[in-house]
């Protein structure tokens, strides 16, 4: 086996480094639906990216392991970190712990928004659980999707509908510079009418 495959071969396909994390009480936590809209689930369970071969052209978000690594955006226990002192990487949390913190991490989402390279039909879903009739748009400066209620008043910072631009992003939701969307974006294609 040459050294590339034994490096691809590392990877579990657990997915973890292509979720978005939310970060709770310090911990980065990987949600399900905060995803790279790449990502797939195979039959056995296991992910994978369905533009690998050209992800980095595509999905300018995607890091490599080593740059993933180095920005704590791999599993805590992945085994690209084996070796590397005091790793603290995300984790994804058991049901009943994710079930009493799903609030506070969908509040969070709704407060910050998530990177431009989620799905954003999977991130509305899970602000959703909150109650009432949501939407998303993309920021005015392009790098992440924010969801407002829109059986609520307007707010100054959901003004507009999603334009579909594409951006850089990658780090926790919480670690991303407020934007406000602006009136002129028009609505992403395949976004909620």
């Amino acid at each position: 086996m040459n050294a590339d495959a034994q490096h691809e071969a590392l990877c579990r396909r657990c997915g973890i480094s292509c979720h978005f994390a939310v970060r709770v009480n310090g911990l980065a936590v990987v949600v399900d639906e905060l995803h790279c809209r790449f990502l797939a689930r195979a039959a056995d369970g296991r992910f994978h990216c369905t533009v690998y071969e050209r992800r980095f052209e595509v999905a300018p978000w995607c890091h490599s392991a080593a740059q993933a690594a180095s920005q704590g955006l791999l599993a805590q226990d992945c085994p690209y970190t084996h070796g590397m002192r005091g790793y603290r990487g995300k984790v994804r949390l058991g049901a009943s712990l994710l079930r009493q913190v799903l609030p506070a991490i969908c509040a969070e989402v709704v407060r910050v928004g998530v990177p431009i390279g989620a799905d954003p039909e999977h991130a509305l879903a899970l602000v959703a659980q909150l109650g009432g009739d949501w939407d998303y748009c993309i920021s005015e400066d392009g790098t992440r999707y924010l969801f407002f209620r829109r059986d609520a008043a307007p707010s100054p910072r959901a003004a507009a509908p999603a334009s579909g631009q594409l951006g850089q992003a990658g780090a926790p939701a919480d670690a991303l510079p407020d934007a406000s969307p602006s009136p002129s974006q028009s609505k992403a294609p395949g976004a909620p009418k």
